[in-house]
């Protein structure tokens, strides 16, 4: 009762009936349909052969390009069990290459369908009903313009590898360079059809993007005579991105353009010192208002001016280039040993001239004590409370936010069995250990909390534990 159409039967669109407005419902719709299958070929664990195949259907797309095929191979070669391999130190040599595709369709739903909904249109703002008499009535209004050629984004995977064991398996090194190439990526063309236009434009398959790295692999592991284990281990993954293509709108300049840069490099003013005397202020290039205490930046373009047009693309590093980890295990008769590090770097982490002081820490504190004053000229940080130009985003709130995190460690002693026995016990072990017992970091002064969250939440609790672990 009170809808306006029978095909929307959902409690939203129920009548503008003052009795009715506590009634609220929605709805939503999900359908995928996938086959797969994989063939594989091993000759004498020398040569390997693999296909596998998805043939995925989403109803996010329309018909004509619902399914997708993605393929993919793989080929290795182990070079350790030819003839020609004589004996010798390495025990086992292999090489290793794939390729494959992969679809994504997690995006918004139906973007194919010409799309009405009640309330205000997201791109206008008109609409949200209208009143006719004393009844509301509730405004219908198109949402977006249909794209009926939208499919699947699409994942090119290559990958490169080496697999070396040395010494009977006591050395075992893996490198894998990678390479992934995304297209069909969506985004809206901003260039080719401006914005003061006033189209609402759909998504487009447009926009490429592409990842490339190396994940390295390197463990030891030995047991010398009977009693004495040894065992240490790392790990190293390094991956950049870039973006190719993008429909950006042109740029006053050609360092701020977004192809070619990391995903989500932002533009910001480069940094090139602090207004410390008035010599900087007449040696520099300023801005309007720019005064003692305040950011230098430079002026890329060489016009002589400080604008929007010597911001250049910046890339945050928000997340890790670099992650790496190492292990260390050992044990002598009954006693164990392990410990964990763990890190990142080629990080960095924006500060801003507020410096808060919630879960990061005493960021008022740190920004009083180092901030530019008459009798503090040779501070770290600008003047506080800048509402010049040097107020805005430059690079210089952006620090290095690498670490080194000792994770875990564990000290355990297994008492001999031929004590518990008597006493029927089989085993019994009693260990202390310890997690996030201590972390190195830049900029730590900062406090800006945990580095590995990356968002100056609460550092991570420090716990140590004695336990005992019985078994009969």
């Amino acid at each position: 009762m009170g809808y306006d159409s029978k095909l929307i039967d959902q409690l939203f669109a129920g009548s503008e009936n003052t009795d009715n407005f506590r009634n609220n419902g929605t709805a939503s719709e999900d359908g995928r349909q996938n086959y797969f299958g994989r063939v594989s070929y091993d000759f004498q664990s020398k040569y390997m052969l693999g296909f596998n195949f998805r043939y995925d259907g989403s109803i996010t797309f329309p018909k004509d390009s619902r399914f997708g095929f993605f393929p993919g191979i793989s080929a290795g070669w182990r070079i350790s069990e030819e003839a020609f391999f004589g004996d010798g130190v390495v025990d086992n040599l292999k090489l290793r290459l794939s390729w494959g595709q992969l679809g994504n369709d997690r995006v918004d739903q139906f973007q194919y369908l010409g799309i009405y909904k009640y309330g205000a249109n997201s791109a206008t703002g008109i609409g949200d009903g209208y009143v006719f008499g004393n009844e509301d009535i509730k405004g219908v209004v198109p949402d977006g313009v249909a794209n009926p050629n939208i499919t699947w984004e699409v994942s090119n995977n290559l990958d490169i590898g080496v697999e070396l064991g040395l010494f009977d398996g006591a050395i075992n090194l893996e490198v894998d360079v990678f390479k992934i190439k995304t297209t069909n990526i969506l985004g809206r063309r901003q260039a080719s059809i401006p914005a003061y236009t006033g189209l609402d434009l759909p998504d487009e398959n447009i926009g490429e993007m592409e990842n490339q790295g190396i994940d390295l692999s390197l463990n030891y592991r030995h047991t010398f005579g009977e009693e004495l284990y040894f065992g240490i281990g790392g790990t190293m993954t390094y991956a950049k991105n870039k973006i190719i293509y993008f429909d950006e709108a042109p740029n006053p300049e050609v360092y701020q353009n977004l192809e070619g840069t990391p995903l989500g490099s932002a533009l910001v003013y480069q940094t090139i010192g602090i207004y410390r005397t008035a010599a900087d202020l007449s040696d520099n290039v300023s801005y309007t208002n720019a005064g003692l205490g305040d950011l230098i930046f430079a002026d890329l373009n060489g016009d002589g001016l400080i604008n929007s047009d010597d911001r250049y693309r910046f890339d945050p590093m928000g997340d890790p280039r670099m992650q790496y980890g190492l292990n260390f295990d050992l044990s002598f008769k009954g006693f164990d040993f392990n410990i964990l590090f763990q890190g990142a770097s080629n990080v960095k982490r924006r500060y801003s001239n507020g410096f808060s002081s919630s879960a990061g820490g005493n960021g008022f504190a740190y920004a009083a004590e180092n901030s530019y004053t008459v009798d503090n000229t040779d501070a770290i940080l600008p003047r506080i409370a800048s509402t010049t130009l040097g107020n805005q985003n430059s690079d210089f709130w952006y620090r290095n936010a690498g670490y080194v995190r000792l994770k875990s460690m564990e000290f355990g002693y297994t008492i001999p069995q031929a004590l518990t026995s008597q006493v029927g016990i089989n085993n019994l072990r009693v260990y202390v250990s310890g997690y996030n017992l201590l972390t190195f970091q830049n900029n730590n002064d900062l406090g800006y909390g945990d580095p590995e969250q990356g968002n100056g939440g609460y550092p991570p609790l420090k716990t140590v534990s004695f336990g005992v672990n019985v078994s009969f």
